[in-house]
């Protein structure tokens, strides 16, 4: 900043205050109305505006940093983005990654579904509304890839959660397969796997993951199956139960959830929790009352 920021010939009207200010304004959306702004990155001749400025409660200082000198523009007078340039901005992005040559869903298409179209600052009555159209844009671009895409693109599926294993393949996939082969809308798979919880067994079945000589805790193992937007509208896209184990194999997973009633269980076919306690030796009870004790003590800070 020099004395070359400054006009010192004549007073500064109202009305020029007033445009100065609402440039400014201007390039702060165009900053997605971040809260720092450098100032030796402003227009000189808008420099010499920021005193006035901060005065009328337009704007904040910064303190020095790093980065140089910053403001930001008050909330209450920021221009904020509408519900439509958002759209906009948001649907323009998947349509360029989408013209693209070589794309892969999970390497080019997911930082433009995480990063696009998102204010730092923005009104948070438009969220929802928002949040909706930018929903329904990605499943019409998750459809557009589909399964084919899925298959033929390894890069667009990100990283592999899980390898079923022969008791898995046996016992609780051929339910999964049946009821998705059942399902043809993106809607009724997402709907199938928000509201449920799968059984797969007992934990000590398995000893892969645990060390040697560990006695397993003979709890149940409840996962919730959390599929992606394009793993979604590939398993409504599956005919096959080689594709939909495929698809799943790199789908989310979720543990801990509470089996309270508000999700559906889905037990291996000829089984049910009766089974379950029925099988437990007395060993088996009182391992599962010794690890209770151990959680216990543990959210308690008695651990020891």
């Amino acid at each position: 900043m020099d004395l070359f920021a400054f006009d010192f010939s004549q007073d500064t009207s109202e009305e020029e205050v007033q445009s100065k200010f609402n440039e400014l304004r201007e390039l702060s959306k165009g900053n997605m109305n971040g809260h720092y702004m450098r100032v030796s990155e402003l227009p000189s001749g808008m420099i010499m505006f920021l005193d006035t400025f901060e005065q009328n409660g337009w704007i904040k200082r910064n303190p020095s940093s790093s980065l140089g000198e910053g403001i930001s523009v008050t909330d209450e007078h920021l221009i904020y983005h509408t519900v439509e340039e958002m759209a906009t901005e948001f649907k323009e992005a998947m349509a360029r990654v989408y013209n693209r040559k070589g794309v892969a869903w999970y390497k080019d298409v997911l930082p433009v579904i995480n990063g696009a179209s998102r204010p730092i600052r923005w009104k948070d009555d438009l969220k929802n509304e928002f949040d909706v159209i930018k929903k329904d844009v990605i499943v019409e671009y998750a459809y557009k890839y589909g399964l084919e895409h899925f298959k033929n693109v390894p890069e667009s599926r990100g990283h592999k959660v899980t390898t079923f294993d022969k008791w898995e393949k046996e016992n609780i996939l051929p339910l999964i397969i049946s009821d998705v082969l059942d399902l043809s809308t993106y809607e009724e798979v997402e709907e199938y796997f928000s509201d449920k919880l799968f059984c797969f067994g007992r934990r000590d079945r398995d000893r892969s993951g645990y060390r040697d000589g560990f006695q397993i805790p003979p709890r149940l193992d409840y996962i919730k199956i959390m599929p992606s937007y394009l793993e979604l509208a590939s398993l409504a896209q599956a005919e096959t139960e080689e594709d939909i184990i495929l698809v799943l194999e790199y789908a989310g997973r979720g543990y801990n959830f509470h089996t309270d009633g508000h999700l559906d269980i889905v037990y291996p076919e000829n089984y049910s929790y009766e089974d379950y306690l029925s099988s437990l030796t007395e060993e088996d009870i009182e391992l599962i009352r010794s690890d209770d004790e151990r959680i216990r003590n543990m959210r308690s800070g008695n651990v020891g």
